[in-house]
């Protein structure tokens, strides 16, 4: 899955963009506007309701051809795709799989100021934008594409605006969109809501009809959990040789998994299966978990944790591709 909502795989500091859990508002008190789910100065519990396909095509003027939320029941994510095909990828053996270019809204209850330091840590350019009428931050990268805007509502709440596809709209749409993202937030939405012309129904995670689950092979998920128990145990030199990342990138996970004291596996479930493949598969683990002083720097939080393991099979070995705090 994309989300750059920012995946653990490049170094451990990426955990700490990506973390979620559930949203809570800062108060009860309606706004009058035209989405339901709409709180006083902050987001309700629906994205895909509260900033609909009309909402959005009315303020990027591009069709949504389909949107959805995250297929674990998390209305605090929302996905929007320009282009939606059944054969959008192509996988080995002639299958294909749906998809298209998207960009995505996701609300998080995190440290805001976490958020900027793992971004810097990853070499990328941190800004405000003065159109954007409430406190912000903008992620920028190397090559001056807006990745991602952050729209603070408290120090330890926000919504993030991704860009999951670099091309789907410009560093100029997607300021505008922030900018009416906020003016909606504060209550105070300046453009006129069209009807978009492919729908307004948030639809199911699609799969292709020509995409057959048998041809997936059998669940990996004793994968996901060795890796998991290596952690437990602290084996994290092991657990590391698991990972099909590069040196460095292996030198920056042992830095990370150094900061757990302590890993207790609540529950590990597979997610998305129907998009596994015969290559790759995701699992979803809920833990329990004591970490030091630098492990909250790293995405870690003492209690709960949740995370979503990506397997991918190279060479004919099953691996651990991804490691991340949100789908």
């Amino acid at each position: 899955m994309h989300k750059i909502a920012i995946i653990f795989v490049v170094i451990f500091a990426c955990a700490l963009v990506l973390s979620g859990c559930a949203p809570q508002t800062n108060n009860g008190i309606a706004v009058k506007n035209t989405q339901k789910t709409s709180v006083a100065n902050d987001v309700g519990g629906n994205l895909c309701e509260e900033f609909d396909a009309d909402f959005t095509y009315s303020v990027l003027n591009k069709p949504i051809a389909y949107m959805n939320a995250s297929p674990l029941n998390d209305l605090t994510y929302c996905q929007y795709y320009t282009e939606y095909k059944d054969d959008y990828y192509k996988l080995p053996g002639g299958k294909v799989m749906p998809g298209g270019p998207w960009i995505s809204m996701n609300a998080e209850n995190l440290s805001v100021e976490n958020q900027k330091k793992a971004n810097e840590f990853l070499g990328h350019k941190i800004e405000t934008n003065d159109k954007i009428k409430m406190e912000n931050f903008m992620v920028i990268l190397e090559d001056g594409t807006i990745n991602s805007i952050y729209l603070v509502i408290n120090p330890n709440r926000f919504v993030s605006l991704d860009l999951g596809t670099k091309t789907v709209i410009t560093n100029d749409e997607m300021v505008n969109w922030a900018v009416k993202v906020a003016e909606k937030i504060q209550g105070k939405l300046s453009v006129e809501i069209k009807k978009n012309p492919l729908g307004n129904e948030v639809k199911p995670w699609g799969k292709s009809v020509n995409y057959k689950p048998e041809a997936v092979g059998e669940s990996q998920k004793q994968v996901a959990e060795n890796f998991i128990n290596l952690l437990r145990d602290k084996k994290f030199d092991e657990a590391i040789n698991m990972m099909d990342a590069n040196a460095e990138t292996k030198a920056g996970w042992k830095t990370n998994f150094a900061a757990i004291k302590s890993l207790e596996v609540k529950k590990l479930e597979p997610v998305y299966p129907e998009e596994w493949t015969a290559e790759h598969q995701a699992f979803k683990a809920d833990l329990e978990v004591s970490v030091t002083a630098e492990g909250e720097h790293y995405g870690w939080n003492n209690g709960q944790n949740t995370r979503w393991i990506s397997l991918q099979r190279n060479n004919g070995i099953w691996q651990i591709h991804e490691l991340a705090n949100n789908p």
